[in-house]
């Protein structure tokens, strides 16, 4: 990067203020209540607001404050509010920050708390979150994804350098939902209580979340003469009946095949797809002893169907490759269970929802091919299938938060996103198949996979309490009782159980200094051996030598979102002159593989599709950029995206990345400003001669592979 200057202009300012000026000795909180409008009532319901003045209390005398509340108290929505209310009726300047795990929970608790201050999104109340933002000169509320609160804390550093305020303008920090302990949560943590002991006294942070280890986070944040306190709010849920896995046996007949994992243990009946189930003859002690053990040891209340369909599952918690086909069908034999035995019947009203907690998207487009095969789900007066996943558009996503058609059924494939992210009110009904996506990264072998899981017992709670908030509800369990029993008590935190090395440039470029000493103070510490992967892999790439000092390459990597290799890609892509095949392939790379998951008919044709795509190169990266570039310039993207096995939203998302990505790289190396019009002549000249060597695939290819050393490996054909 000789010759080229790191430009750098922060995107976040919020009002300044005397941070240490405390105008409230006459201040009496007993004496105030809620603001008045239309959803006063409402908001009065909901079992936080019977704590708000003990909340408001405990956050005014303590710098830190722990709050566990169950699904449903409110506590997303109100808390935040409550704490804009007071700092309003006294007067006070300041700025709440609440931080989400994830894009579409800031978007829906913004959008909510608006609407409770008969407001529109980006007023008082808005949001923020990568590629995309509502927030205007009024916006004191502030819900973000925790990325953007790292990046003001960055942005901090870099215009006021080490010594500066942080946050400045900012009075209440929020981290909601950190059971999910995300790795990019936990470092927070830790910045955020370095930054309280050190630079910023006056800041309120609150942590909360729905399943909480409570004490854990008090611990952490408490000193040997100051007890971080701990408020617990009561949800207020309708009570929920648990079926497991040998009740649902029972109740539906279905049996479970011995040979569950041949590649050819189906028959197809027209259409449909079903097991080819040999029935064994009715045990008894003496023709088949083992069994007949078994069964009468631990089912002995259940029938032998049951006991013998629980006696083929593996026993073990070793990781999970996916879904089985079995188990896709038993999630549609319960739904026309529960239509039959529930909503036939008239024992719950028709017009609720029902939601399906599935891995990933490749299982949500299996049970619904499986459930496009019975006239009953495809029938739009009874029922409404609808996805709910990172990679389905805003749009389609606000869906799932709408009352149904009278006489029509709501049901919802979800992934853990609508585990504590988002709340869908009119949820009856819930199937947990118990298992989810996890990162699994071994330091030994310094690979990483994306692997299925079982869940632990927080989340199977956090599951049930979905179906009970509008009237008794059910939840439908694709796991034993002794699966459960045997399930962790909590998620293992993802610091844990990934590569470190965003995090390590992180500590880098925010002057925390040396890298492992600053990562021992996480709550649960990573080992050492992946902290010192993660700084040979920097140095590797360039960002640190070997006294973990930043280099230019590193400052530079720090300002783009993105895994430091796929950023050296971007910088590599500028500097040779082929900027936007890359940013596309970045753009891919960064946010997930444009290509759909197709079921097992379409799965050949879709294969030929990205091989043409990839012009014989037999390259991931070259499909993903011709299939880009080949999408952009047609006229009917929507078309497109069927005949070729595309996610349209996805590329759209693409679309977006690819947009901020360019800005960003042409402002690092001072060519524009990062609001500038890039259809300005001088500028679009610029442009063009980044990419007059955009068609030289081999340049591509090396740039690519310059990214993701050490990662290669040498095919002979």
């Amino acid at each position: 990067m000789d010759g080229y200057a790191v430009n750098y202009v922060s995107e976040y300012n919020f009002q300044n203020q005397d941070y240490l000026t405390d105008n409230s000795s006459n201040y009496n909180i007993e004496d105030t209540d809620i603001s008045e409008n239309a959803f006063t009532e409402i908001r009065k319901k909901l079992p936080v607001y019977k704590m708000r003045k003990v909340i408001l209390e405990t956050v005014r005398k303590n710098q830190v404050t722990v709050i566990s509340g169950n699904t449903g108290c409110g506590k997303s929505t109100q808390i935040p509010q409550y704490i804009l209310e007071e700092l309003t009726r006294q007067g006070k300047p300041g700025t709440i920050l609440v931080t989400q795990p994830r894009r579409i929970s800031a978007i829906t608790l913004a959008d909510r708390v608006s609407q409770e201050r008969c407001e529109y999104t980006g007023e008082s109340v808005g949001y923020q979150i990568h590629l995309d933002s509502k927030k205007g000169p009024r916006t004191r509320l502030l819900y973000i994804t925790v990325g953007i609160l790292l990046r003001m804390l960055l942005d901090d550093e870099n215009m006021a350098g080490s010594t500066g305020v942080k946050l400045r303008g900012v009075t209440h920090v929020i981290v909601d939902e950190v059971h999910e302990r995300n790795l990019l949560t936990d470092f927070s943590l830790i910045v955020l209580r370095d930054l309280l002991k050190s630079k910023r006294a006056d800041l309120k942070l609150i942590v909360m979340s729905a399943t909480l280890n409570a004490k854990l986070f008090s611990d952490y944040f408490s000193s040997e003469t100051i007890k971080t306190p701990i408020l617990e709010i009561p949800g207020f849920t309708f009570p929920v009946q648990e079926l497991y896995l040998e009740d649902l046996l029972e109740k539906t007949g279905y049996l479970i095949p011995e040979d569950q994992h041949s590649e050819n243990r189906l028959i197809r009946q027209g259409q449909s797809i079903k097991y080819n189930i040999i029935r064994k003859p009715p045990a008894t002690r003496t023709s088949d002893p083992k069994f007949y053990d078994f069964w009468k040891s631990n089912y002995p209340n259940y029938s032998e169907d049951t006991a013998r369909s629980i006696s083929y599952l593996r026993t073990d918690n070793s990781i999970i490759q996916k879904m089985l086909e079995w188990e896709l069908e038993l999630i549609a034999v319960t739904l026309k269970y529960i239509f039959e035995e529930q909503i036939f019947t008239h024992k719950v009203p028709d017009d609720v929802a029902i939601l399906v907690f599935l891995p990933g998207w490749d299982d949500i487009s299996r049970l619904q091919y499986i459930l496009s095969q019975d006239p009953l789900f495809m029938d739009p007066n009874r029922c409404i299938v609808l996805p709910l996943h990172s990679s389905v558009s805003p749009e389609a996503q606000k869906k799932v938060f709408e009352r149904p058609m009278k006489g029509q059924t709501k049901i919802v494939l979800a992934t853990n996103i609508a585990e504590t992210s988002v709340t869908i009110d009119d949820v009856v009904f819930v199937i947990d198949c118990g298992k989810h996506k996890e990162k699994i990264y071994d330091p030994v072998t310094n690979l990483s996979n994306l692997e299925v899981t079982w869940i632990s017992k927080a989340n199977s709670r956090q599951r049930m309490g979905r179906a009970g908030r509008v009237r008794n509800g059910y939840c439908y369990k694709l796991y034993t009782r002794k699966r459960y029993q045997s399930m962790a008590d909590y998620q293992m935190a993802e610091i844990l159980r990934t590569p470190l090395e965003e995090v390590c440039l992180q500590v880098k470029v925010l002057n925390l200094g040396m890298a492992s000493d600053f990562l021992s103070q996480a709550m649960e510490a990573p080992q050492e051996l992946t902290v010192q992967q993660a700084l040979q892999l920097l140095e590797v790439v360039g960002a640190i030598d070997k006294q973990e000092n930043l280099t230019t390459l590193g400052r530079a990597l720090a300002l783009i979102p993105l895994n430091p290799r796929i950023g050296k890609m971007l910088i590599y892509g500028s500097l040779y002159h082929c900027l936007d095949p890359i940013l596309t392939i970045a753009s891919g790379l960064s946010y997930r593989d444009p290509f759909i998951l197709t079921n097992q008919v379409d799965r050949e044709k879709a294969r030929r599709v990205k091989l043409d795509f990839a012009m014989n190169s037999r390259s991931d990266h070259i499909a993903i950029m011709n299939a880009y570039d080949q999408w952009d310039h047609s006229e009917n993207k929507l078309q497109f995206c069927q005949d070729h096995f595309l996610n349209t939203s996805t590329m759209e998302t693409m679309k977006e990345m690819k947009d901020h990505l360019k800005r960003l790289i042409l402002s690092l190396f001072g060519l524009i400003t990062y609001d500038e019009q890039m259809n300005d002549p001088v500028i679009a000249e610029k442009i063009a001669k980044l990419n007059e060597n955009s068609s030289n695939i081999e340049l591509i290819k090396s740039i690519v592979l310059s990214g993701v050393y050490p990662n290669v490996a040498k095919v002979h054909m």
